[in-house]
């Protein structure tokens, strides 16, 4: 027996919204405000009739709840949670009994609606003699106390509606409590790390006493123990508290005649835990408190401590289904710690039996530990959230043969790289190491320029009286380093991605090199080139199923001359190749990075590193290169006999021999020099311009 879907309508964000669970786990992910939190609260406000306020209704209804009339279709705007219940006929029916409407056996569906409903006579009786504003003040703050909650049995989705209501079959909450047992471990975890609150026990102290009186059902024996140890301690007490309080006893004697009247040990096994229990760490003779405890290890503590005495709960209480909701268990812990729980979770709640658990999260680390299939994705869609089954949609787009074997490689690489992409809002990829090396520069050289375009505005504003706040904030927006980018280095394989971030709606900049070839696909400079190489320029910009040379060729050539138009591949996705700069076309990266900043690379050649040949880095054949003397192509590459050899004396400086080496020195020498001021490729440069828009 298992909860098989559950649906949400008009609550927050979610206005029609339903969620297929998993068998054991479910991982809600999603950016932010995408309504995972209220998901796993309304659960927790029908199952423990929570009160709700006009915030929790859709905003899309609103404006129709403050007009209101005697007219309106109350149920319109009713708050639900919907359930479908699966059972089998191995399954204990005695619970379930309550809800099955339809005895014929092929039917192994239960469906269940929790409704909070507004009583409209009673708020009208109180708003009808109000004006509007007052009305829509009394309603915004009151509407609370005109809810009804309803539980009701229905077969088909319709029934809710007004004109079939009367097919519903109104039950009761009580009758859903003993069929599922719900518990939630929320984000708003009352943990700290200080004393500042002036507990000197301490939450995790206080959740002591909780899991103790968890176990007396589930663990008795152990509980015994403890109170014949008590037991054994009040003996003792009784014979001590003689002799303590002698005096007293014989002062109520003398003055009332009370020789009956003793005082007794009356020690209980939970007063005792509560008072007298508290959690350290540290050795025995060299103990700290737990609030000295950083927060992360207080968050997975506490989170340990909810989880067993929920499951205590679970495992005394035998329910015919138990729902497990926990939110965003990363809170406050490190990564290797979120890896740690992501990987336990499963063993740790193995031995509840008939449990669906939620978690939601924000946590790359975690859902890199997930299977895909265990995701459930929230996304906003057409004035909606949507809760996708992840794997099921990425199978659907990723459906032949070679697309699921881009799937593949796209999985492995978020488990073992980064799951970040989860819930970045843009995405930058790049081709290789040197882009890796300074592509965090580049977006600071990015910044920098905004920053003065900042100052110059706001002396305007000082100077002229001019208002520029508009314009101010707009280059605000525009500031690369405090956006939520992630940066993939994922070479050619930008390809691989393509479906996954069209899924996911984020704004994506790819980075990557041109990679001429010619007709026997060796590489050759822009100018000489037939077609490209590279994978990724070839995938999302059409030219994979070109086979005619002449078409290659023509398309190869529009890819040049109409570079910075066909790079847009939508509003959503840029692929910046190589741009024509100084009269010169670069073919890679390195190259690129020379032409633009040739002088400072001459001026700091002997602290460059990755570049062979350098006597041949002279003021005269860099003038030769300006002048078009000499190809910088050649220059950089060498020259090339019919073997694709390189001719003698003709070699080229061969930066391809040392990326990684040639961007580090370029980095730090931008770092260590106050007078190294590298200029950014132009491709790259109007690549962040867009993505920082």
């Amino acid at each position: 027996m298992r909860i098989k879907s559950i649906q949400v309508q008009n609550f927050r964000l979610l206005r029609d919204s339903k969620l297929n669970l998993n068998e054991k786990v479910s991982w809600l992910i999603g950016k932010n405000n995408t309504g995972k939190t209220s998901f796993l609260i309304l659960l927790d406000y029908f199952y423990n009739k929570r009160k709700f306020d006009f915030n929790d209704f859709s905003r899309k209804l609103r404006k129709q709840i403050y007009n209101i009339d005697y007219e309106t279709d109350i149920h319109q705007f009713s708050i639900r949670l919907l359930l479908e219940i699966e059972y089998g006929q191995q399954d204990n029916l005695r619970n379930i009994s309550e809800f099955i409407t339809d005895l014929e056996t092929e039917n192994t569906v239960v469906k269940i609606a929790f409704e909070a409903i507004i009583d409209k006579e009673k708020l009208l009786e109180q708003t009808e003699i109000l004006g509007k504003d007052e009305k829509q003040k009394f309603i915004c703050k009151r509407i609370g106390e005109f809810i009804k909650y309803k539980v009701n049995i229905y077969e088909n989705i319709d029934d809710i509606n007004s004109e079939n209501r009367y097919k519903l079959v109104e039950t009761d909450i009580e009758f859903v409590k003993k069929l599922i047992n719900f518990q939630l471990i929320n984000a708003k975890r009352d943990v700290s790390s200080s004393e500042e609150f002036g507990n000197s026990k301490g939450v995790l102290s206080s959740l002591t006493t909780k899991y103790f009186n968890s176990q007396n059902d589930l663990l008795p024996e152990k509980v015994n123990q403890l109170n014949e140890i008590i037991l054994k301690l009040d003996s003792d007490l009784d014979t001590q508290y003689n002799t303590f309080f002698a005096p007293f006893l014989k002062n109520a004697n003398d003055f009332l005649n009370m020789k009956e009247i003793r005082v007794e040990s009356d020690l209980e096994s939970k007063s005792l835990i509560a008072n007298s229990s508290k959690v350290v760490y540290g050795d025995r003779d060299d103990y700290l408190p737990e609030y000295l405890n950083g927060l992360g290890y207080m968050n997975i503590l506490y989170l340990l401590l909810n989880i067993e005495i929920s499951k205590a709960k679970f495992l005394t209480d035998k329910k015919d289904i138990n729902i497990f909701c926990i939110e965003e268990p990363e809170a406050h812990t490190h990564p290797q710690m979120q890896y740690i729980f992501a990987r336990e979770i499963d063993r740790i709640l193995k031995e509840i039996p008939h449990l669906q658990t939620l978690i939601s999260t924000h946590s790359p680390h975690m859902i890199s530990q997930c299977d895909f299939s265990n995701l459930k994705y929230f996304k906003l869609e057409d004035n909606n959230i949507n809760i996708i089954n992840f794997q099921d949609r990425m199978l659907e787009l990723y459906s032949s043969k070679e697309e699921k074997e881009l799937y593949n490689f796209v999985k492995k690489y978020l488990s073992i790289e980064s799951a970040e992409l989860f819930f970045a809002d843009k995405v930058i990829f790049i081709e290789g190491i040197s882009e890796r090396i300074l592509i965090r520069y580049f977006m600071k050289i990015h910044d920098d320029d905004i920053m003065e375009k900042i100052k110059t505005k706001r002396k305007e504003e000082e100077e002229k009286a001019i208002d520029n706040k508009k314009e101010i904030a707009e280059l605000e927006s525009q500031l690369l380093l405090s956006q939520n980018i992630t940066i993939l280095e994922v070479g050619a394989n930008a390809k691989a991605f393509k479906k996954f971030i069209e899924f996911l709606g984020i704004k994506c900049l790819i980075i990557t090199d041109i990679d001429s070839i010619q007709k026997d696909r060796k590489c050759c400079s822009v100018k000489d080139g037939f077609f490209t190489s590279n994978a990724t320029i070839k995938e999302y910009l059409n030219g994979n199923n070109i086979k005619d040379s002449e078409e290659k060729q023509k398309w190869f050539n529009n890819l040049v001359e109409n570079a910075q138009e066909l790079q847009y591949v939508n509003e959503k996705i840029k692929v910046a190749y190589q741009l024509e700069e100084l009269s010169y076309y670069p073919r890679s990266f390195e190259d690129a990075f020379i032409n633009t900043n040739i002088d400072m690379i001459y001026k700091y050649k002997d602290s460059i590193e990755g570049i062979k040949n350098k006597e041949k880095l002279t003021k005269e054949n860099i003038e030769k290169i300006k002048n078009t003397e000499i190809s910088l192509y050649d220059f950089i590459y060498g020259k090339r006999n019919d073997n694709n050899e390189l001719i003698k004396g003709l070699e080229g400086i061969l930066v391809l021999d040392g990326k990684s080496s040639f961007a580090s020195s370029i980095y730090y020498l931008a770092l260590k020099e106050d007078d190294v001021h590298w200029k950014v490729p132009k491709y790259i440069k109007e690549g962040l311009i867009w993505i920082g828009k």
